[in-house]
């Protein structure tokens, strides 16, 4: 765009253009046929001194009006088409006539000395003002004449620009000093863009450079935008116009490069940028200090009366433009029926129509259209709560949140220090802008998820000691419900140390009798360690919560709960310090109760649901691990209770606590005592997690309780493998009798009286009686398995179809060792 810097005031004079070459990108016009943006375009006309020049015959500027390629003259919102348009090679004359007359205030086209239509009136924005001429063209070569001579004479003589007298024109003033360059800083949604556009409306001899300005150029110099994804904002407008330098920000860029070199007075509304100091200095490199004066303005705290005023009419404004909207689909036949009721209504008018030949059709017309004069004459005015509105709100937001999850923490507010001349605060004080400033990054620190956040190295490690803590205490539980591995806990008696010196021989063999007499005493001791009861355990008296004095563990009545328990206040402990430690904010120390399973999952790869608990409240849930985390009830964070260094044995003693009053308030008849946990597939077949690699690793585990069924959910996980791979399997046994792959199978079937019987694969190499249900299943119910009839093991088991043989971690279904059968 180009536009003359001497404006017509009055007189009448002539300016030309000759249209050299038109360009257009056939290959690119084949693979978008409905996107205009290589159409050449030429649009010849006048504009005022603040109007914009990329801008020119747009609809919604009402300052500028201009006759285009196409043969149309445009003039704020009318749009009439003069003539067929023009092609290569003629020459365009444009007659400004601001004389007396009948033709004053008029504007006329002269195609290769010819007059194109009537003379055109100027809008009314041109009264009083100068009206400057200006051309617009895309992928067009053009030649201008301003004089002194006309390129196509005229049927009439007439006076080029170049030659117009003193009296009759403006001359825009050259720029002298230095220009000025606007950097202003506000928050997002809160009034920043409109704040914006009133300084350029009082400022017209201000140019914008952004993003929002260059697509807003873009679309009303006649580009099509595509489809968006609607993650676009204000500040940051997704392009979409399928053209690279547009799309790539490269427009911008170049933008930035060239606006330096000329002498304007420019406005950067950047939102994100403006706010961030790094931002700051590299918009401030390219407007160096001895061309430009650099301003900074604060847009914060409480609006102007001028403002506020500003924001009303435009309110008002798109109240009356949605008002307008359903008088407008009904006056062109629309409503809010479905389109198949819309089109069976439409014929039924239609054939109603021609039975009466058009009459009904011409009185719903009058009918819709004196019912939208009606209408129109309702006044449209803004709601109390409109009018006290500071920010208005619009469509879409000014920043995205994912960027602003981002960036709000390294927000900050310009100083002079960063090499701005001037720092104006236009709607509130310093201290007041600071203040708001700072509470508004105080709120997002509570409100907003730190989405880049990773956990350190510190929790790294801890995590990983707490797992494999918890994974050693389970095997331990384990083994202390085994009764025949229980006997590995019980407690050796305590070797005499070594005497140095020597001993002679009859101490020497006093010594061996009592060493004698000691084994005789141990061997006449039950074998099995005696089983405390828990409940007379003094819990604070215990030094160490894996043995008890007999071997057994302070944990050896937790169930699936109570390990939940366990674990879940190990990782609300661990979350909450790393949190602090990781993100290393003063402001935000911690998190609220919305973002917990944001941050539980970010840390420990899984999800964290109350209801899983059996609760519906999250109170309820931090009632239920008081001792561990609480609730700051005036920031609503969570806040740990225990120091970083914390023991995990504490951990288990405030389980261990919490198990013996849930039990004391059930044997007292109060059932909300009792604990309903929801068993998850992860519950189910517990993984634990390394938090260097984030994958599962070891064998599956389970929080088992007491009695059988810890033994058969252990058995199930070690003979799964084997279930799903011996399922219909199996082969003749070279020594007799068929070889069963089933764990749950029934012992093979001897060929001979006498042979040994068949073996299960999961069991014992030698198998129960030839004929019977003998065999062993390894750690599967079943007959003939561990709690099943007649089983084998510890090769204590019979050979024939004798009694059943000793059963193998069971409390004793089997029968006692020892009891051999007869010979088959």
């Amino acid at each position: 765009s180009v536009r003359s810097s001497v404006g017509i005031s009055s007189g009448r004079y002539l300016f030309e253009i000759t249209v050299l070459e038109l360009l257009e990108n056939e290959d690119r016009r084949q693979h978008h046929p409905t996107q205009n943006s290589s159409k050449p375009s030429v649009r010849i006309g006048l504009s005022t001194s603040c109007s914009s020049t990329s801008l020119l015959g747009c609809k919604d500027e009402g300052d500028t009006c201009c006759f285009d390629n196409d043969g149309y003259f445009t003039s704020g919102n009318v749009v009439e088409k003069v003539d067929r348009g023009f092609i290569r090679g003629d020459t365009l004359g444009l007659l400004i006539n601001r004389t007396d007359g009948p033709n004053a205030n008029t504007v006329s086209l002269f195609k290769n000395g010819v007059r194109v239509g009537r003379p055109q009136r100027l809008p009314e924005s041109f009264a009083g003002v100068a009206a400057y001429p200006t051309v617009t063209y895309r992928n067009t070569t053009l030649r201008l004449n301003l004089g002194p001579k006309p390129l196509s004479p005229l049927p009439f003589s007439c006076r080029m620009l170049m030659d117009a007298s003193a009296e009759d024109v403006t001359v825009v003033p050259e720029l002298t000093g230095k220009c000025q360059v606007v950097c202003p800083v506000g928050l997002p949604d809160q009034g920043f863009f409109d704040w914006v556009d009133l300084f350029l409306k009082d400022n017209p001899g201000f140019i914008e450079i952004s993003d929002r300005k260059i697509f807003q150029w873009a679309e009303k110099s006649g580009l099509w935008k595509g489809q968006t994804g609607g993650g676009g904002s204000n500040d940051k407008p997704e392009p979409h116009f399928g053209v690279r330098l547009l799309d790539d920000f490269d427009v911008r860029t170049l933008l930035s490069h060239l606006a330096p070199a000329t002498r304007r007075n420019y406005i950067v509304p950047e939102l994100t940028g403006n706010l961030l100091s790094d931002k700051r200095k590299k918009l401030l490199s390219l407007f160096p200090a001895h061309t430009f004066e650099r301003k900074s303005y604060i847009v914060l705290g409480e609006p102007t009366a001028a403002y506020k005023e500003y924001i009303q009419s435009l309110m008002l404004e798109e109240k009356k433009r949605q008002a307008a909207v359903p008088a407008r689909r009904k006056r062109h036949g629309f409503d809010d029926a479905p389109p198949r009721e819309r089109s069976r209504s439409r014929s039924r008018a239609h054939s109603q129509a021609e039975a009466e030949g058009g009459e009904t059709k011409e009185k719903t017309n009058e009918d819709e259209a004196h019912k939208h004069t009606e209408s129109g004459d309702k006044e449209i005015t803004l709601s109390e709560e409109e009018l006290a509105t500071k920010y208005r709100k619009l469509c879409i937001p000014d920043i995205t949140e994912r960027v602003l999850a981002k960036t709000f923490a390294q927000f900050s507010l310009p100083s002079e220090d960063e090499g701005f001349d001037e720092i104006c605060f236009p709607w509130s004080p310093d201290q007041a802008c600071k203040d708001h400033f700072r509470s508004w990054v105080l709120q997002c620190k509570r409100t907003r998820l730190v989405e880049d956040l990773r956990p350190g190295e510190w929790f790294k490690e801890e995590w990983e000691k707490c797992q494999n803590k918890l994974e050693a205490w389970q095997k331990l539980q384990e083994k202390w419900k085994d009764p025949v591995k229980r006997k590995e806990l019980q407690p050796k008696p305590a070797k005499e140390e070594k005497v140095a010196e020597k001993m002679d021989d009859g101490e020497a063999e006093n010594k061996r009798e009592e060493e004698a007499a000691d084994e005789e005493k141990a061997a006449d001791e039950p074998k099995e360690p005696k089983e405390l009861d828990l409940d007379d355990v003094e819990i604070s008296t215990v030094e160490n919560v894996e043995n008890l004095g007999n071997g057994q563990p302070l944990f050896s009545a937790f169930e699936y709960e109570d390990w939940v328990l366990l674990r879940t206040r190990i990782q609300l402990h661990l979350l909450l310090h790393s949190f602090k430690k990781d993100l290393n904010d003063p402001d935000r120390e911690s998190f609220g109760e919305s973002h917990l399973s944001f941050y539980f999952n970010k840390y420990f790869r899984t999800s964290i649901n109350i209801k899983n608990f059996g609760l519906e409240k999250f109170s309820d849930f931090v009632e239920l691990v008081k001792d561990t985390i609480d609730v700051e009830a005036e920031t609503g964070f969570l806040r740990p209770l225990l120091p970083t260094d914390a023991k995990l044995e504490g951990f288990v003693k405030s389980v261990e606590e919490n198990r013996r009053e849930r039990c004391q308030r059930l044997d007292a008849g109060d059932e909300t005592a009792k604990l309903s946990f929801v068993r998850t597939t992860e519950s189910r077949r517990r993984e634990f997690t390394s938090p260097s690699r984030g994958h599962t690793q070891g064998r599956r585990r389970t929080f088992g309780g007491a009695g059988e069924s810890s033994h058969r959910s252990r058995s199930r996980g070690r003979n799964a493998e084997d279930r799903q791979r011996s399922r219909g399997r199996d082969y003749r046994d070279e020594r007799g009798g068929h070889r069963d792959y089933r764990d749950h199978g029934k012992g093979g079937k001897g060929k001979f009286e006498g042979g040994k019987g068949g073996s299960d694969y999961g069991g014992a190499r030698k198998g129960g009686p030839p004929m019977g249900k003998g065999g062993y299943d390894k750690g599967v119910v079943g007959k003939g398995g561990c709690y099943g009839k007649g089983g084998y093991g510890d090769y204590y088991g019979g050979y024939g179809g004798g009694g059943g043989g000793y059963a193998y971690q069971d409390k004793g279904y089997g029968a006692p060792k020892g009891n051999f059968g007869g010979k088959g």
